[in-house]
């Protein structure tokens, strides 16, 4: 079983009593409040008046554009009952499982469960066939969960996330029961009620729609149309990893970060500056507009390697937004593509460093 993926919270919690309208309320609030998402580039002043979220007071920072991307008071949170269309039964009873962060009562009931309904078990999640993670919830906290790898690939492929409930009930009534009573709303760090996991699997759009009539996303700045039209948390972004991702493997970051749409995901800064560079020239070959790839580069500020000055230089060399890994995970659990706030801005900072590193 995977372990937990424990983090400090950076967003707030909701008190699992309220509506489901105050509870989406309760976790969004917060990140309302002097925020933007960023990327590297430049953009008219006309694009900069259409929502700018920024404090008058925050100082401005060269090299990077402000890009009011995500206003979250301004989404529909709520989950239409009725999109996308039920599964059919047959279709519904098609199931693959695998457990997560079970005990091992718990994972002796599950494969119970699997023999009595004749439903295949793995050991890990595999994208494209496994369709439930049964998932240990926390004591005194219904439906709500530490995170785990399982957590995260299971929002991102549209899977079931259900508590051990689920299983016990449907071998004491000796039937499938629906999922949904069962179905995780939260986690330890997000908030006890954001629906997240519920969102990814209805595959509700992670970008707001107003995004498309910002005037940089015009023809020419698009790579296709079926890509302009994927609303995945980091569809159109490209994703690059550097040193220590706190829990995660490098393979694991990549994986997560495509089944998140991300156009491009990279290993090393380098790789993303070469990517880019073929990039720039390949479109003025061909006489395109050139306009860099929305990037970002990610990395974990809570491991004992972390280094700000190395960051500071990583930013000052490659002009890539260096940001926490917590926002990569935190988009995955609650859907969405959140705002990159203070609470996950690492570079550029104000203070100049000079600083060598290795380009790796």
């Amino acid at each position: 079983m995977d372990p937990p993926i424990i983090s400090q919270p950076t967003v707030a919690s909701s008190n699992p009593g309220q509506s489901n309208q105050n509870e989406w309320r309760n976790v969004t609030s917060p990140l309302n409040n002097s925020i933007c998402d960023f990327i590297p580039g430049s953009l008219s002043a006309s694009t900069q008046n259409v929502r700018d979220p920024i404090s008058s007071t925050q100082n401005p920072m060269s090299n990077i554009t402000q890009c009011p991307e995500t206003n979250l008071s301004s989404c529909n949170t709520l989950v239409d009952e009725n999109w996308p269309p039920k599964f059919s039964d047959k279709c519904q009873r098609n199931i693959a499982v695998t457990g997560s962060n079970l005990s091992p009562s718990d994972t002796a009931l599950l494969r119970k469960f699997c023999l009595q309904f004749s439903v295949s078990e793995h050991s890990r999640f595999i994208p494209q066939k496994t369709t439930h993670v049964v998932i240990k919830e926390e004591a005194g906290r219904p439906r709500v969960v530490k995170r785990t790898l399982k957590y995260f690939m299971g929002i991102l492929n549209r899977a079931w996330i259900v508590n051990t409930d689920w299983v016990r009930e449907c071998v004491t009534s000796k039937r499938l029961l629906d999922e949904s009573p069962y179905e995780i709303e939260g986690d330890t760090v997000c908030g006890d009620c954001h629906e997240g996991p519920r969102r990814g699997r209805l595959g509700v759009p992670a970008i707001p729609q107003s995004l498309d009539r910002l005037p940089f996303r015009n023809s020419s700045s698009r790579l296709n149309e079926a890509e302009s039209s994927d609303r995945r948390p980091f569809a159109e972004l490209w994703l690059c990893a550097y040193r220590n991702l706190g829990a995660l493997q490098v393979a694991d970051f990549c994986q997560l970060a495509l089944d998140g749409g991300a156009t491009r995901v990279f290993e090393k800064p380098s790789e993303l500056m070469d990517a880019t560079n073929k990039l720039t020239e390949s479109l003025g070959i061909i006489g395109t507009d050139v306009r860099k790839p929305r990037a970002v580069i990610l990395t974990d500020k809570d491991s004992s390697e972390f280094n700000l000055q190395e960051c500071q230089e990583l930013y000052r060399v490659y002009g890539v937004p260096v940001i926490s890994i917590e926002w990569m995970l935190n988009c995955i659990s609650l859907y969405r593509r959140l705002p990159i706030n203070q609470a996950y801005r690492i570079c550029p900072t104000p203070q100049p460093v000079s600083v060598s590193i290795s380009k790796s």
